[in-house]
């Protein structure tokens, strides 16, 4: 188990419940001077490439890939990811298939029947919602109510959501996954405890227009250097900036 006791799952870029509830981070007393934030990201933007980490364009998209990553690897992801577009060309016909077909279309990736029901359920509340088997209509809502819709999905978390809302909606918003909250933790940033107030206390920290470089370059730090166990300090960008809270 790494400092969050966050769940193993073979892959996952944006995965649902990546950090327990168990064992989360809340604001620390020493909240972090605006500055040093800023010079976090800083070196973080010119040590990571811009990237979108594969995740969509289109939000509805953005929700099939992220439930279709929960317990599976990288190659399983990929291909039913790409079956289930090849079988349903248009979201309409997806919305109009039964769960046996959905599940058959994404059998690759693993937990399929569980997987389909989910995505049956959220297609029918998007199209009673909106009126079209299509998530643009959060872009009419304000932040709160779009957060708020996206949680009444299935399979949909708090950082899931602001995923889909950062990538795919265009929210300034920040995803705190199991990297963002390791990173955060080691830096002094906030502490261990059972409480879900992290989530606003580390976005709340970075500036809006910093916040979706930050969150994918913790993504890619998190994965190459700071790692759960064994992170690599010695060649951290980050080395001076760092408390090492919970690093031996």
């Amino acid at each position: 188990m790494g400092a969050f006791g966050e769940q193993r799952f073979l892959f996952n870029i944006t995965g649902v419940n990546i950090v327990s509830a168990r064992t989360v981070a809340t604001p620390s007393r020493c909240t972090p001077r605006r500055e040093l934030v800023k010079k976090v990201c800083q070196k973080l933007a010119r040590s990571y490439p811009k990237s979108r980490l594969g995740n969509k364009k289109n939000p509805l998209d953005e929700y099939l890939y992220i439930t279709l990553s929960l317990r599976t690897h990288e190659k399983g992801l990929k291909a039913a990811y790409g079956v289930f577009k090849k079988r349903f060309p248009s979201w309409k016909m997806a919305y109009q298939a039964s769960k046996k077909e959905i599940g058959k279309a994404i059998v690759r990736g693993g937990l399929s029947k569980q997987k389909a029901a989910n995505i049956k359920t959220a297609l029918e509340r998007i199209h009673n919602r909106f009126g079209e088997v299509s998530l643009r209509g959060l872009r009419r809502l304000d932040r709160n109510e779009a957060e708020a819709f996206l949680l009444t999905l299935p399979g949909i978390g708090l950082k899931s959501a602001r995923c889909i809302m950062m990538y795919s909606l265009g929210y300034c918003v920040l995803p705190v996954d199991t990297h963002v909250a390791r990173i955060s933790y080691r830096l002094g940033w906030v502490k261990k405890t059972d409480s879900k107030r992290f989530h606003d206390h580390i976005e709340q920290l970075v500036e809006p227009k910093l916040r979706f470089s930050f969150h994918v370059c913790c993504v890619q730090h998190g994965r190459l250097v700071c790692r759960g166990q064994y992170p690599k300090c010695e060649v951290c960008c980050l080395m001076r900036l760092c408390k090492k809270v919970g690093i031996l």
